[in-house]
């Protein structure tokens, strides 16, 4: 992580806590009050940031597509994708009063924007960042378009292989594009356990020189802190008030209360994990003197004897000569005699 990436007002690399955001997505049913509670209900919880996404819906679906098949479980069959979005959509005003809203409950606004107006109109109400979906990691165009903002971008690699991957990273690198960072993803809501793929994780982080995250859409509560395990220094989970509320994307999405477990989790796995340099705790520092051995006198040793290693052993506590000195010790002649488990000291011999 060479270049330093920035969301707000954090930094987001090896040495920071993992960055968390709250994807509300559409989970705010075109309403901006619930919008709202949403935004403090999510830094209550814990949340470095809260993500929507700004589009519109005749200008990203056609009135006759057909719902995704997760879409069809959560909402009414019969009605078009068109017309969920359209209920869906915030209004340029929507966005400025919550990105000033952000402002004041000191969380991270973002959003994903899902055409090239959209990206003009974030950029201008003054967003940190942007966060991409997984269905723009194949647009080459639209991230260069997106690059020329000066500003960093999360994208997310759902529904694409390492392939896909490859050829966006190769178009990055030939562009001198560096302010991004790339999140492991599955594409289905929920995501199966055995579809998570989280072992990608570690994949990116030998190939890419960015900030790797997860994009988690499963509903275990494993997966954020195994990410985190891997990695991955970025977490994003769909954040809803209520799973039963109507819409595509709440009953796949963490409540407040789970969310704030989540948070809880992921901060005690990075408690856990800790440094990756290995060096003695203060605690155990404390406990070696009595959990370690010194070299005793296994038998009575008379004066003038020449210590043999059967002569010697090795004894609690750790306050005396360590046992990988003893190699120092063989073949010294004894100045006194010394008693059966009498820790060997230095004074016992004699210097040649």
């Amino acid at each position: 992580m060479k270049k330093i990436f920035k969301l707000g007002n954090k930094v987001i690399n090896e040495k920071n806590p993992t960055y968390i955001i709250a994807e509300v997505g559409v989970n705010h049913n075109g309403d901006i009050s619930i919008a709202r509670k949403l935004i403090k209900e999510a830094k209550i919880a814990g949340a470095d940031c809260i993500k929507f996404q700004t589009f519109s819906s005749s200008k990203l679906v056609s009135k006759t597509a057909s719902k995704a098949k997760y879409q069809k479980l959560t909402t009414n069959n019969k009605e078009t994708q068109h017309a969920m979005l359209k209920n869906l959509e915030l209004s340029k005003d929507d966005h400025i009063k919550l990105l000033n809203f952000c402002k004041k409950e000191k969380i991270t606004f973002l959003s994903t924007p899902y055409n090239f107006d959209d990206v003009d109109f974030l950029d201008k109400i003054g967003v940190s960042g942007f966060k991409l979906a997984s269905m723009h990691l194949t647009e080459h165009f639209y991230l260069h378009y997106i690059s020329k903002k000066n500003k960093p971008f999360i994208l997310s690699t759902g529904m694409s292989n390492l392939k896909d991957v490859e050829s966006t990273i190769k178009f990055l690198n030939q562009k001198r594009i560096s302010n991004y960072s790339l999140l492991q993803c599955t594409t289905n809501y929920p995501t199966l356990d055995n579809e998570a793929n989280i072992n990608v994780i570690k994949t990116f982080k030998d190939r890419y020189k960015c900030v790797i995250g997860y994009s988690d859409h499963t509903q275990n509560p494993l997966s954020c802190p195994i990410a985190v395990s891997l990695g991955a220094k970025i977490i994003e989970k769909h954040f809803t008030l209520d799973k039963k509320m109507s819409g595509p994307d709440h009953s796949s999405s963490m409540n407040p209360v789970e969310f704030k477990k989540m948070v809880t989790a992921i901060r005690d796995t990075e408690v856990l994990l800790g440094s990756k340099n290995k060096f003695k705790n203060k605690s155990e520092v404390m406990n070696e003197i009595n959990m370690k051995r010194s070299i005793v006198a296994r038998v009575d040793i008379s004066k003038g004897s020449k210590i043999k290693y059967s002569m010697l052993d090795f004894m609690r506590p750790f306050n005396g000569l360590k046992p990988n000195d003893i190699k120092h010790l063989i073949g010294k002649e004894v100045k006194y005699n010394i008693k059966r488990l009498t820790k060997i000291k230095k004074n016992h011999l004699k210097n040649k």
